[in-house]
């Protein structure tokens, strides 16, 4: 890299860094939400060797994964959550620094420096890194997830390779377990590695060319073995964990059957602070036990109770589901993401009928910004419609669409997709490649 160019990338670093962690240290105090209250509490206790522990019970129901990421930080710098908000303003910062290197290798200098912008400057980032939430982490772990990749099928020499492979895989593991319906994104590398494949046996008949193509893709196995593995060490401790304290087999998370039960009865209308919710809850608590030795109504247990209760409600009244799943889209996708932030956190409707025009202004323009990336993403996705990448990406896209279509959504794990629209929206400003102008 040339002098130059290294110095801006810095200065660009510098900058980011001191806005966001200038905001993590002068902005309103963020509203606590039950999540944060429990990620700061578990971390608490894990940093003081207490195990993972909140309000004196064993938890079994939050994924170790940013529990894990506070703790190590508070075990270093002290338990204050200023540490853990400067700890999440760094994790952008880091984010926005590797999604430029990857738009960098795909499109070229100028589409780096767009992408890392993007990141850096995208307003719900600054909301969530001063809150106790797992966004940021997530956000800087996918990240680097589809950075590895992309950058381990570009890159020349088969060592190199595999160790960026390697750090996809363990990126991966991580974020299996803080949101672990990213178990979904598995097949991101192996198709990576697959349509990044160029002139392979052409002249053999297609079924056998594309069989060539996996059998004697080196990356394709490599990296297939490396994701397969770090799942395993990520996922199969926890299990075990959870399993011996309830006494039988159980899942990664306990959380899917309470997603479905609100999304079946729709959660524009029912949350977890709602009546409904909560005698559903106490019904799957104290329900009686299958047997006399069965333990105790656990997090588990009561999970897949709601989950039949969902299951059921979906039997009888598939078209309201059905109605339900499509709005969970655009739940998923739009967003002004200031619930958090007391300056904007009411609804737009509170906002108008205070005659607070100021308020509502900002939280529409802030309404506006997903939808325009969106718009820049989908002209990258069309101009760069043949990059080995866009395939994988666009797969990573409908997976992280679908699953919370039919389970649950809201605009904050839409926000995990922010990484892959940045790429493509920085594409948007890259031309055709030499061979399509030439075609």
């Amino acid at each position: 890299m040339h002098a130059p160019a290294r110095r801006n990338r810095f200065l660009l670093l510098a900058v980011a860094t001191a806005l966001h962690v200038a905001w993590v240290l002068l902005a309103p105090r963020p509203i606590i939400s039950s999540d944060a209250d429990s990620y700061q509490q578990l971390a608490t206790h894990l940093a003081d060797g207490g195990g993972y522990v909140a309000d004196g019970h064993p938890i079994t129901n939050y994924v170790p994964g940013y529990p894990g990421f506070l703790a190590g930080i508070y075990a270093i710098f002290g338990h204050n959550p200023i540490v853990g908000y400067l700890a999440n303003a760094l994790l952008v910062v880091a984010a926005a620094a590797g999604l430029g290197l990857l738009a960098e290798r795909a499109f070229g200098r100028r589409c780096g420096w767009i992408a890392g912008a993007i990141v850096a400057g995208y307003p719900a980032l600054f909301f969530y890194a001063s809150t106790m939430n797992a966004e940021c982490l997530v956000i800087a772990l996918a990240t680097l997830f589809f950075a590895a990749t992309g950058l381990a099928v570009s890159s020349a020499g088969q060592a190199r390779k595999n160790a960026l492979l390697g750090v996809a895989a363990v990126a991966l593991g991580g974020l299996a377990i803080t949101k672990p319906e990213l178990l979904l994104w598995a097949p991101v590398v192996p198709l990576a590695a697959f349509t990044s494949v160029r002139g392979t046996t052409s002249e053999l008949p297609r079924y056998r060319a594309v069989l060539a193509r996996i059998f004697s893709n080196r990356p394709l196995l490599i990296g297939t073995v490396a994701v397969t593995l770090a799942l395993a060490a990520a996922i199969l401790p926890w299990q075990a964990r959870n399993s011996a304290l309830v006494g039988r087999r159980v899942g990664v998370s306990s959380s899917s059957g309470y997603a479905l039960w609100l999304t079946a009865h729709d959660p524009q209308l029912l949350d977890t602070q709602s009546d409904d919710f909560h005698a559903a809850w106490d019904r799957c608590e104290h329900e009686e036990p299958s047997s006399p030795a069965a333990p105790k109504a656990d997090d588990f247990a009561i999970d897949a109770c709601l989950r039949k209760d969902a299951v059921a409600m979906v039997r009888t009244h598939p078209s309201h589901y059905a109605k339900v799943v499509v709005k969970n889209v655009p739940r998923l996708l739009l967003g002004s993401h200031t619930e958090f932030f007391p300056p904007l956190a009411e609804a737009f409707g509170t906002y108008k009928a205070r005659g607070q025009y100021g308020a509502l202004a900002a939280k529409g323009l802030l309404f506006l910004v997903p939808i325009v990336l969106y718009g820049l993403a989908a002209v990258g996705i069309f101009r760069q419609r043949k990059h080995p990448l866009t395939i994988p990406f666009l797969y990573a896209v409908v997976a992280k669409v679908a699953i919370h279509a039919v389970v649950f959504s809201t605009a904050r794990y839409g926000l995990h997709l922010l990484p892959i629209f940045a790429f493509f929206a920085a594409g948007a400003f890259r031309g055709p490649a030499r061979e399509e102008r030439e075609a």
